[in-house]
């Protein structure tokens, strides 16, 4: 799983699909504005990840931007969080998310726009997250 996420925000990331296997988490910490992550292979997943959630907290909104290249190249899947979005789910969690959410558990259900069957599963390569 890939989460990006934290105070102010966070983001998780899974290699298997409803959040199982390996977790990565990215955390923006108080005072930072962005996160990037050029190449997913130190974490153990350049072209693994399969579910993922990004979360934001307290009073802020962040544009996540996941990348099929390393460097922030080729095909992007982009999306805002704010405090009002709450897409997704994740199984089994406790606890209430204060705050905003967009969760994947299976990015094999969300298409690369311009192709007909190709997904977004086991392609993110590069990850980068900015406080708006």
């Amino acid at each position: 799983m890939l989460a990006i996420a934290s105070v102010p925000f966070t983001s998780c990331s899974q290699d298997d699909d409803n959040y199982e296997d390996t977790k990565v988490e990215f955390d923006l910490k108080k005072g930072q504005n962005k996160i990037e992550i050029p190449h997913l292979k130190p974490y153990g997943m350049n072209d693994k990840t399969t579910s993922f959630c990004a979360f934001t907290l307290q009073d802020t909104q962040n544009f996540f931007e996941l990348f099929e290249d390393d460097n922030y190249k080729s095909l992007c899947f982009s999306f805002l969080v704010t405090m009002t979005t709450n897409v997704g789910f994740i199984q089994g969690e406790k606890g209430l998310v204060t705050g905003g959410m967009f969760c994947c558990p299976d990015l094999k259900n969300i298409h690369v726009k311009g192709t007909k069957r190709s997904s977004w599963n086991d392609r993110i390569t590069s990850v980068r997250i900015t406080q708006q």
